[in-house]
């Protein structure tokens, strides 16, 4: 018979298990933060990292210890230390993925003065921009002007890089 007028198929209800689902998104989750703060903190694809993971729960800990090898080919992870006390590690990057606290110390990895020489360069220049943007919106002749899109683009500009620039300050800190 042909599939074109086959029977769609159906799910198995009895291969469906919702709990290993949950622990391979928590496993998803914690490779996606992993590689966030690679990319945001411009670390070299090519250089190993060092991890060290906070859970809450005793669940949360068996799974990832049973997905440790799976995040460190992953992640280009030399080390994933699992440990439900953990503390931050000095100078490290932190994501949070749901409760977990995600670290990964960034000393060797990146040259800690070029990182802030870039980071206060970036903000200044996002902050020149906001001051640009929040003068053009003082100006009446633009407001009124302008169309209405155009000056509401402008404002949502603006929250953008406040975000932005929140992200960098915590990122210089």
């Amino acid at each position: 018979e042909s599939i074109m007028i086959s029977k769609w198929p159906e799910s198995e209800k009895e291969v469906i298990y919702p709990e290993k689902e949950n622990e391979m998104n928590l496993m998803i989750d914690v490779v996606t933060a992993l590689r966030n703060i690679r990319s945001e903190m411009n670390v070299e694809p090519g250089k190993n990292i060092s991890v060290v993971i906070k859970p809450k729960t005793k669940k949360e800990s068996e799974v990832l210890v049973q997905t440790e090898s799976h995040i460190k080919r992953l992640t280009k992870a030399k080390d994933i230390s699992i440990d439900k006390h953990a503390k931050k590690p000095e100078n490290s990057a932190s994501a949070l993925v749901g409760k977990i606290e995600v670290f990964v110390p960034m000393a060797g990895l990146i040259d800690l003065d070029k990182e802030n020489a870039r980071l206060k360069k970036e903000i200044g220049n996002i902050e020149n921009e906001i001051k640009r943007l929040s003068a053009q919106l003082k100006n009446k002749n633009f407001v009124e002007r302008a169309p209405k899109e155009i000056v509401q683009k402008e404002k949502d500009k603006i929250v953008l890089l406040k975000e932005k620039l929140d992200k960098l300050n915590h990122h210089l800190k």
